[in-house]
């Protein structure tokens, strides 16, 4: 059986915590499913599958979202657009 001091508990707890809070990085999710590839906006789906739209057939393009996510989420994809 393994014995661990306060601080080595201290030091993992933090690590795991650090660990699982970028696993759900809302800007990060955002940064990884979507890019603009030659005119195209490439949405990554479940998988190795993708969804395609060319930017050419969009007059104007409207983010909605709501919850403590969006406003991160909303910073990448300004980010992926050249637009922040």
């Amino acid at each position: 059986m393994n014995r661990f001091s306060l601080d080595e508990l201290r030091g993992m707890a933090k690590a795991l915590f650090t660990k699982a809070v970028s696993a759900v990085n809302p800007y990060e999710a955002i940064q990884q499913r979507l890019r603009i590839d030659n005119g195209r906006i490439v949405c990554r789906l479940n998988g190795n599958s993708e969804k395609i739209f060319r930017l050419d057939s969009f007059d104007r393009i409207f983010l909605i979202g709501t919850g403590k996510a969006s406003a991160p989420m909303a910073q990448a994809i300004e980010k992926i657009f050249g637009l922040g």
